[in-house]
């Protein structure tokens, strides 16, 4: 981003439903101090135990907090809705 001087995100969509965990952690510079809200699609059949929790702690680790899951036809498709904690 500061290649091009494209201000961070305020909002992100991430649905990449097989690499989650990958997403985040490649885009840890991207997620910064202005991006309020995270909507992100995670599918259960591709973790591995212990796996999904890593990934919502990375979040949590960041300084968001979820708000709410949306389910989908496909119950281990769900929507996962992460808030910026107060005073992150």
């Amino acid at each position: 981003m500061s290649t091009f001087g494209v201000p961070p995100p305020t909002h992100l969509k991430i649905d990449v439903p097989n690499l989650p965990d990958q997403i985040l952690r490649g885009g840890a510079t991207t997620i910064g101090r202005s991006t309020r809200e995270i909507l992100m699609e995670l599918d259960r059949r591709t973790f591995g135990p212990g796996e999904l929790d890593a990934c919502i702690r990375r979040l949590e680790h960041a300084g968001f907090a979820l708000a709410k899951k949306f389910a989908k036809k496909d119950p281990l498709l769900v929507d996962y809705l992460f808030v910026r904690s107060t005073g992150s």
